[in-house]
Formats: C-alpha cells, structure tokens, sequence
C-alpha cells in the first residue's frame, strides 16, 4: 500500500452495500494479519451477526460428520440460516479457509455466492472473510456504482 491510497471505511461501505440487490464482499489479507479479530470488532461495532465456520461444524454433528461433502452450496445454506437465527444487517463470515482445499481448484461455485447472496427478507450485507489468494485478485465483482467488492485486508481504515 502506498501513502496515497485511500482506506476503505468498511461501516460506511457496508451501509451502501445494504441497499446492492447483490450485497456480499471478500475480504481477504495474509494468515495471521488480523482478520478475524477486525471482523469480531466490525460485529461489535455495527451490531452485526459473526459466524465462525470452523466453530460451528465443530458443534454440529450433522454437518461435521460430512466435512468431505461441504460444499458451497452448503456454506450459502448455513450463512443464510444464520441470518434467519439471528436477523441483521450485517453477517461477518469468517474462518472458511479449510473449506478451500476439500473444494480443489474450481472456486467459481465460491465465486457465484460472493456474486449473488443476499437476503430478500431484508437488506443485509455479507462479508467473507479469507486468506489471499491468486483467484482473489483475477475476480471482478463490483457494486451498482463500480466498487470493488473484493478488498485487500490492508486497504481497510482501522475500526
């Protein structure tokens, strides 16, 4: 990152992401940067909902008993109970990166529901949060008024 690049405020961001008919993001930075943490805070923060991927297959017999068959059709499923559980505006999505390797090579599945999730009950936007990747950095996915939403971890302002 040079001097000159302007941060991204992420709660603002979120806000007009809310009203995108497509209303989820990446974000993504190296192992151990602070991602996790930022994204707990970022839940704080705007009262939004964070879902642990890796936490909850660990407390759901039904679904870590098929860990090999997780599919991404599987974690769009699990996202959008969580925001039947528990309504917000905001869903931070976070440690799905052991989900990668089961998938293999082929992420476009992956790709399709940062392109088009969202919850038609109400206005909510969805950040996933991962490690980088190359894939990361070849997807164009962009709002309405053409801003990326796929952010490099350090391009964000701190909360």
């Amino acid at each position: 990152m040079t001097a000159d690049n302007i941060l991204l405020d992420l709660p603002a961001f979120l806000r007009t992401l809310r009203a995108e008919r497509r209303s989820a993001m990446l974000i993504h930075g190296a192992p151990l940067c602070g991602k996790s943490r930022f994204a707990r805070q970022l839940a704080d923060k705007v009262d939004g909902g964070y879902l642990n991927v890796l936490d909850t297959l660990s407390h759901r017999p039904d679904l870590s008993a098929q860990i090999d068959q997780f599919d991404p059709s599987t974690l769009r499923g699990l996202v959008l109970e969580s925001v039947k559980s528990a309504p917000k505006d905001v869903i931070l999505v976070d440690e799905l990166d052991f989900l990668f390797p089961i998938w293999g090579t082929n992420l476009k599945p992956f790709q399709d529901i940062l392109y088009d999730l969202y919850n038609p009950q109400r206005g909510t936007a969805f950040v996933f949060f991962a490690q980088t990747r190359p894939e990361w950095e070849t997807w164009q996915l962009e709002t309405a008024s053409r801003q990326n939403r796929i952010i490099l971890f350090e391009n964000l302002k701190p909360l």
